[in-house]
């Protein structure tokens, strides 16, 4: 959310955090990210996740649970009588 939150004000980041941390040189672009580390090492310690993944279609089915059925052999007859 901090990320986001200086990614949408770009023009006042660097004085709202000068002013919450009290350091009149801070820069979001210089000091952003490493305060971020400081402050919240546990964020750092995995790898980030996307948060949106591509799927193709045959995946997008099964997780729909609508996969393939398989033809048991009594379908397969049924199906070969019917036809």
């Amino acid at each position: 959310p901090i990320r986001r939150l200086a990614a949408t004000c770009p023009e006042t980041v660097d004085a709202v955090f000068r002013k919450l941390l009290r350091k009149p040189g801070f820069t979001w672009t210089e000091h952003g990210e490493a305060l971020l580390r400081r402050r919240k090492p546990w964020y750092y310690e995995q790898e980030p996740r996307p948060g949106v993944s591509v799927i193709g279609e045959r995946l997008n089915e099964l997780a729909a649970g609508g996969g393939r059925r398989k033809l048991t052999r009594a379908r397969r007859l049924s199906a070969a009588s019917s036809g």
